[in-house]
């Protein structure tokens, strides 16, 4: 009886590896950077959500937003996604007012994050993501002032 266990394990576990094998030629990593008024947004997250009306299921892949604005996406803590249409958000950080992008002057001038970015169904931004390579994206944010 564990004798057949362990070979029912042993199988599922291949079986697994092969299914890995023929998806990891499916997906890509994806990389960018998000830039405020031409600067880099210190700080934030950034969302790529599957777009179903271009035939894109699945989950979503996130990142947070570094000191220089870049960020690359990670899903189940994998550092690569499916390859195909993405609606993509983008969100400030909770210190939005008081931000410092390099050594540029303080966004609490600037108005206000544009509330649509938040959102993947109203913000606008589309990708596609392309497998088998390594993707760049850079977002430019302008806002009212």
């Amino acid at each position: 009886m564990r004798r057949r266990f362990a070979l029912f394990t042993l199988l599922a576990g291949l079986s697994l590896l092969g299914c890995g094998k023929s998806e990891s030629r499916n997906v890509a990593t994806v990389r960018g950077r998000v830039l405020v008024q031409g600067r880099p947004l210190a700080g934030g997250l950034i969302v790529f959500s599957p777009h179903p009306e271009r035939g894109l299921a699945g989950k979503s892949a996130m990142a947070e937003i570094d000191e220089q604005g870049e960020y690359k996406l990670r899903m189940d803590g994998q550092p690569y996604i499916a390859g195909g249409w993405y609606r993509v958000a983008i969100a400030e950080p909770a210190n939005w007012s008081t931000v410092v992008p390099g050594n540029a002057p303080r966004l609490s001038a600037v108005s206000g994050f544009p509330e649509a970015l938040r959102r993947p169904d109203k913000s606008g931004l589309e990708r596609e993501v392309v497998t088998g390579r390594e993707n760049e994206f850079e977002f430019h944010i302008e806002v009212k002032q």
